[in-house]
């Protein structure tokens, strides 16, 4: 016995009967509106089955979404043409619908960039407490992590609220890095003091 159909999945099947039935006199385009629709139940599938915290017509492909600067939501594997960089073990997902988390810049994420700052501690709390949200696949190399629909609902609903959690961490850090190096610089500038030149006489 076949899986029961949805509600929408139910109206869009007799919305897109008729309209290929008469699809010679339709003002419309059977092929786009099939995709649309093919989208909006990929999206209510999202938020449904796996709890994504979205609008279902928000998605724009079957294939490839990006959510911000940092997550993407697509297929992967050799099939796709997207394969992990460095996987931690050595496995590759095989036609897998994955959320990556990417992070390429790794510390500088969170950089302030005029002081040329690199903050490696803070950066690795972050990405070990993205971890513990059990991704299938990690690419610490690259600082990538992947997870599978069985659980990517739940950093999906709550990665923003971790990030904006270590900028703010940030703010204070990047104060006492800051001291920390000027303190640094001052002492090396004092156990390199300028002797005086040569035959000149000292006051």
């Amino acid at each position: 016995m076949g899986r029961k159909k949805s509600d929408e999945e139910q109206a869009y099947t007799e919305i897109l009967g008729v309209l290929k039935k008469h699809r010679e006199i339709c003002v419309y385009d059977y092929d786009e509106m099939e995709g649309l629709a093919k989208k909006h139940l990929f999206g209510i599938k999202l938020k449904e089955k796996y709890g994504f915290k979205i609008e279902p017509r928000s998605i724009r492909s079957l294939d490839w979404n990006r959510f911000g600067d940092h997550m993407f939501l697509g297929l992967w594997g050799e099939k796709n043409n997207r394969t992990i960089s460095s996987p931690d073990n050595g496995r590759q997902p095989a036609d897998e619908l994955l959320l990556q988390l990417t992070f390429p810049t790794g510390p500088y994420a969170f950089a302030n960039y005029p002081d040329n700052d690199y903050p490696k501690e803070l950066f690795k709390a972050f990405f070990r407490e993205l971890e513990a949200y059990n991704p299938k696949y990690i690419d610490t190399a690259n600082k990538n992590l992947y997870f599978s629909m069985a659980n990517a609902g739940k950093i999906f609903n709550e990665f923003t609220a971790i990030l904006k959690k270590y900028y703010e961490l940030n703010k204070i850090d990047a104060r006492e890095r800051k001291v920390k190096k000027l303190k640094a610089e001052l002492a090396l500038l004092e156990t390199n003091v300028v002797a005086p030149f040569p035959g000149r006489m000292v006051p």
